[in-house]
């Protein structure tokens, strides 16, 4: 397993050996592959949690295994692209919620006739937990 960690060294990927195949027998159903889900390649938002007896859904993933679909064959050069694609969102995503933080976002202000209206146009919106209308 050392060897199969350096192949994908970043600090936020996560590496584990399931000789049980309890994790790949929890996959299949989700992934609905014929057998165990043992050759895929899963990418997750940050915020995803295993809670519960079933794995959560992955945001993208891609196999290498037999009878499977071939438009989710493993294609490195596609999968990086969705792993950079999905870690612009959660930069933009915390971008968002840091200046949402420091009151730089543009929150929708309620009168009461309910019209809405906007800070400015080139502030990013808040995060929809950042803010409720009154």
């Amino acid at each position: 397993m050392t060897k199969a960690t350096q192949v994908i060294p970043d600090r936020r990927a996560r590496h584990y050996w399931d000789g049980d195949q309890l994790v790949g027998k929890a996959l299949q159903p989700l992934l609905n592959t014929p057998d165990a889900a043992w050759d895929v390649w899963l990418l997750y938002d940050r915020d995803v949690r295993w809670e519960g007896k079933a794995p959560p859904r992955p945001t993208w993933w891609e196999h290498q295994l037999y009878d499977m679909p071939p438009e989710r064959e493993l294609d490195p050069e596609r999968f990086a692209r969705k792993a950079r694609e999905l870690e612009k969102r959660e930069m933009s995503n915390e971008k968002r919620s840091a200046s949402a933080e420091q009151g730089q976002c543009a929150s929708n202000t309620w009168s009461p006739d309910k019209r809405v209206a906007r800070l400015s146009s080139d502030t990013p919106p808040c995060p929809p937990e950042s803010h409720s209308p009154s």
